[in-house]
């Protein structure tokens, strides 16, 4: 199994909201969009939620979101923050196919990210809700239960180690090198 401290930041959103597309760091994807949290929402919890730039993760419109896997893997850790709402509830459940493995429900800030430490080993599936909370006053021009995460630590088999990226680097730049030689 491999740790990977999953970021977004290396998800290209164009200076917009994207969906985050299922096989994004080899785990499937549901109702999760990135966002360049600096340059589109620079007074909201999304920045405020920001621990490395310039993205995080947000669950869209509001909803449950999910982040799974066919193979089972380690919720270790991640940081979570309300986007617009303090004392915003935030229930993360992890299941084994159809059996709940544990569940939490953690009340977040929308002026500062929390780490939240989990190490759920054996869970397949996470299934996020968020509700509650009251509407930030100094964060206008949006609203919502939506609440944002960054720097996911997921211990995975699934998860492509950082080596297999480097060495997938070296043989197309020996390709290239090849290339112009020829």
């Amino acid at each position: 199994m491999s740790a990977a401290t999953i970021t977004f930041d290396d998800i290209n959103t164009g200076g917009t909201a994207v969906d985050i597309a299922d096989g994004y760091q080899g785990l499937g994807w549901a109702n999760f969009g990135a966002v360049s949290a600096l340059s589109l929402e620079p007074n909201t919890g999304y920045a405020a939620g920001l621990v490395s730039g310039p993205n995080d993760a947000f669950n869209e419109f509001a909803q449950a979101a999910q982040i799974y896997s066919f193979e089972p893997f380690t919720l270790t850790s991640g940081y979570f923050t309300g986007a617009w709402y303090d004392g915003l509830n935030l229930e993360i459940q992890g299941f084994d196919g159809d059996t709940l493995i544990d569940a939490e429900t953690i009340v977040l800030s929308s002026t500062a990210p929390s780490l939240e430490v989990f190490n759920w080993t054996g869970v397949n599936d996470l299934i996020f809700t968020s509700f509650g909370g009251t509407p930030n006053p100094l964060y206008l021009g949006g609203g919502g239960p939506n609440f944002v995460m960054d720097n996911l630590v997921i211990n995975s088999s699934s998860i492509p180690e950082p080596s297999e990226y480097s060495m997938i680097g070296v043989g197309l730049l020996a390709l290239i090198v090849l290339r112009k030689r020829s």
